[in-house]
């Protein structure tokens, strides 16, 4: 098992590095757990969702319209992915 990164600076690169291919390589393992998520976690329009360690911003493209998209990531790479795949108006990104 490899091990953990343990500085904050060396995770961030990590992300930032990886931030152009993270969707295309972690997509279908992320929407397994949204899938799992949202089916315990209903969201209803007008509800507010905080995506903590948000990458990319995929989750806010399975919430349903109306819904207000929080996400906040370490990396400024994975947030350029995410402002650029979230529509406009409908998310917050820190």
């Amino acid at each position: 098992m490899a091990e953990p990164v343990r500085d904050k600076r060396a995770l961030k690169r990590l992300y930032d590095a990886s931030s152009s291919c993270y969707a295309a390589l972690y997509r279908s393992e992320q929407e397994r757990k949204y899938a799992a998520a949202l089916g315990v976690c209903r969201v209803a329009p007008g509800d507010v969702v905080l995506d903590a360690g948000c990458g990319p911003g995929l989750l806010a493209l399975y919430l349903p319209r109306g819904a207000y998209y929080v996400g906040i990531d370490i990396s400024p790479g994975q947030l350029r992915a995410a402002r650029s795949s979230i529509p406009g108006g409908s998310a917050d990104l820190v």
